[in-house]
């Protein structure tokens, strides 16, 4: 019976249960802080890649041939129109329609 008493009065190694909250809570804090920073990341790099998808360029042109004596071929061309989606996105800026706190903004 003297070692089952000494077990359960023995405290070295224990832990108090305010560390344990104090340290659940700052792991908390941090994991939701990186999954929103990884949601804003995300959610620019997909409105990156669809400005990037919406302004490419699909004109092309086709040069005809002639040879003397053997015959020719006509050229071809096709411009892309400039539709009313089409901007520029400069340099590590936020693309149009997206503010980086979530909300769509207005373009006012």
């Amino acid at each position: 019976m003297p070692t089952a008493r000494k077990l359960i009065s023995d405290e070295d190694g224990s832990v108090v249960s305010v560390e344990v909250v104090l340290l659940l809570l700052i792991t908390g804090l941090g994991v939701i802080t990186g999954l929103a920073f990884m949601r804003d990341g995300i959610n620019q790099e997909l409105a990156d890649t669809g400005l990037a998808v919406n302004n490419l360029n699909q004109g092309y042109t086709v040069t005809g041939t002639s040879i003397v004596g053997v015959g020719s071929t006509n050229g071809s061309t096709f411009n892309d129109q400039l539709d009313s989606n089409d901007g520029t996105d400069p340099a590590n800026a936020e693309p149009p329609g997206l503010d980086i706190d979530g909300a769509l903004s207005t373009g006012e």
